[in-house]
């Protein structure tokens, strides 16, 4: 009998013990018997044989009593009797599926790899009992097939986001634009990631409130229908804000943080990780990535209420589906209405978002899509002392509104996002990405000027209406490898941004008013004017980029050099006659280099020459895995 024969035998056998009360020599036989007919029984089926082998089993005891016995009760243990349901009628039927696509085949002796520090893949057990159609499941037939790893490499981004720190408000790590998934220890950038759990905890209701936690960031659009920050003296708006490593894409109004599952803010020149966004980041770069759906099935229904009288709902539904629960779907759908804590203040947002995503052996997707609608009554904008010089006016009270009640933005966001990689070869991944923004807002502003230290200030109202359409796409390759001592971490990739705007504006006549005693001007009248304003301006921003990050001493020390071709060309356009008025095409190279050093990991192999070795094929790397090639060494001796 060979070993899968004896292994399905040795199952049925025990379904026979519990069933039927038989010794375990008599189970054995009746398995194989079983066995080799079929794999599917039902209790009433399992208890026949068992009596049957437990006849045949008493037969031969009897025709035994005449010789002597030689057995021991170690070699023949007494069986407990179990109860069982003779008809079978209380009892569901099972099928018992053995792992029998495996030999077990004998094989030389070898090191033993490293541990993975990746989490263990998602598998469904060699061996389960699980009910059949008769006892009310759809059962799928059995192919004896076996449930396939769907965790990402090294060189994967999709399905594998950092795991956070303890507490959960913030990650490890996070995508380093071309660099792909690093952890904040193994890159030269400044680099925060705030977590879904963060932004929950906190009760954020815009992606502003949630970058602020970082000290170097300083909001400028408090009240506003936007997210503005001054980062390290530079200005930085939601329009240079990735989705998902797209550039553009994120909704060009305020972002509802609600989708929203990591919040990557990197401080400082980004030039070489990502394509230039359409209005430049130099001070910073901030990614967003969106929610996934998660193994455990996920229904939450949060409502609020805020401020004055502002009351919030909130539904995020999950599920994973697949034999390894490869396909997961994730919604979300938010509606926020009311006033807020300015003066004659009122916001609306509204949201619905889906993301679909794969995860295959050695392919992984994802496909976002969503609308954003989001309207304000008298929003708060810029206020531009032009006064004499000196130290600018105190701020008005809180909750004092300078702006008119009548001024308003309304905003529309339809955007889509897919990326997709495929492993073809080990540690060598295909990446691509494209998506879409199509951008809408009407605007009937103030624009204000203060004039002196008294608060007054000169009003000038304007009506604007403003489209942007955006497509953005990259492609490329990750490769990790090794030369010698040295390590490899290879990036190559291409990207572009093709961007549409249109805009006009209609200025009235201006008016007085005072920043801590608002007056309220007439309404202007905008009746007859358009809302779809002509094309003024069209961008093409691609750039070819590549980077190796070099690493000795078990990745103790690293090195990244790195060089991104920038082009930028654009074309303008007179906002009334449409005439070309300017054109712009230049490119440019940036190159990066950085280096990290662990100090406390680069000492670690340098400690062997102060401490007594032992003999063995392995040592202790950084993550704590055995590493095969190096002499183990005693914890103590130093």
């Amino acid at each position: 009998m060979s070993w899968a024969d004896f292994r399905r035998a040795a199952l049925h056998a025990s379904a026979f013990v519990a069933l039927g009360g038989v010794s375990p020599a008599a189970a054995i036989e009746a398995g194989t018997q079983a066995s080799q007919r079929t794999l599917i029984a039902s209790p009433v089926q399992v208890a026949q044989a068992a009596d049957d082998a437990g006849a045949s089993s008493d037969d031969a005891k009897a025709s035994s009593d005449d010789s002597p016995d030689t057995s021991t009760d170690q070699n023949n243990p007494p069986v407990p009797d179990v109860s069982a349901d003779p008809a079978g009628a209380n009892l569901p039927d099972v099928i018992v599926t053995p792992d029998v696509t495996k030999p077990v085949t004998a094989t030389p002796k070898s090191r033993p790899t490293p541990a993975s520090t990746t989490p263990r893949p998602r598998t469904t057990p060699a061996a389960s009992i699980v009910p059949t159609e008769s006892a009310g499941v759809n059962v799928p037939e059995e192919t004896g097939e076996q449930a396939e790893s769907t965790t990402p490499p090294p060189t994967g981004t999709i399905g594998a986001p950092p795991a956070p720190f303890a507490g959960g408000q913030v990650a490890t790590g996070g995508q380093v634009g071309l660099l792909g998934n690093r952890d904040i220890f193994d890159t030269p950038y400044s680099l925060t990631s705030y977590t879904a759990q963060a932004i929950e905890n906190q009760q954020a209701t815009t992606m502003g409130a949630v970058l602020e936690n970082n000290p170097s960031l300083r909001s400028i659009s408090a009240g506003a229908m936007w997210d503005a920050f001054m980062v390290r003296g530079f200005q930085v708006s939601n329009w240079g804000y990735s989705l998902n490593g797209l550039p553009g894409i994120a909704p060009g109004s305020m972002v509802a943080p609600e989708f929203i599952d990591r919040a990557e803010l990197f401080l400082g020149p980004t030039g070489m990780l990502s394509n230039m966004p359409l209005y430049g980041a130099t001070g910073g770069a901030v990614n967003l990535v969106t929610k996934k759906a998660n193994d455990k099935p996920l229904t939450a229904l949060t409502t609020g209420f805020l401020s004055d009288g502002q009351s919030a709902t909130h539904l995020d539904v999950g599920r994973r589906y697949g034999l390894n629960k490869e396909w997961g779907i994730r919604v979300n759908g938010v509606y926020r209405d009311g006033d807020t804590a300015f003066d004659n203040q009122q916001e609306m947002l509204g949201l619905a978002s889906a993301a679909i995503d794969y995860h295959g052996k050695r392919v992984r997707t994802s496909l976002d899509i969503g609308y954003q609608a989001q309207d304000w009554d008298a929003p708060t904008l810029f206020l531009i002392y032009n006064g004499p010089a000196g130290p600018a006016p105190k701020a008005p009270k809180a909750g004092t509104n300078p702006f008119q009640p009548w001024s308003f933005s309304d905003t529309d966001d339809f955007f889509v996002a897919w990326q997709g990689e495929v492993d073809i070869a080990r540690n060598v991944t295909l990446f691509a990405a494209a998506g879409y923004l199509d951008n809408f807002a009407l605007f009937l502003s103030p624009y204000q000027e203060i004039e002196d230290r008294a608060g007054n200030t000169t009003v000038y109202p304007y009506f604007q209406p403003q489209t942007l359409q955006n497509f953005s796409a990259n492609a490329g390759l990750r490769t990790n490898f090794g030369t010698g001592p040295l390590k490899h971490a290879l990036r190559m990739g291409w990207q572009t941004q093709l961007a549409e705007t249109g805009w006009y504006d209609t200025y009235y006549d201006g008016f007085a008013s005072n920043i801590y005693a608002p007056v309220t001007g007439r309404l202007p009248d905008y009746r007859g004017l358009s809302k779809r304003p002509p094309t003024t301006a069209e961008y093409n921003l691609s750039s070819i980029a590549i980077a190796d990050t070099i690493s000795v001493l078990d990745e103790a020390i690293q090195a990244t050099l790195g060089v991104r071709r920038q082009r930028i060309a654009s074309e303008s356009f007179d906002q009334f006659t449409g005439d070309l008025t300017s054109t712009y095409d230049e490119s440019a190279n940036t190159p990066t280099y950085g280096i990290v050093v662990q100090a406390v990991e680069a000492a670690q192999p340098l400690r062997k020459l102060y401490r007594r070795p032992r003999p063995g094929p392995h040592c202790t790397g950084r993550h704590g895995q055995r590493r095969p090639g190096l002499p183990a060494l005693r914890q103590h001796a130093i």
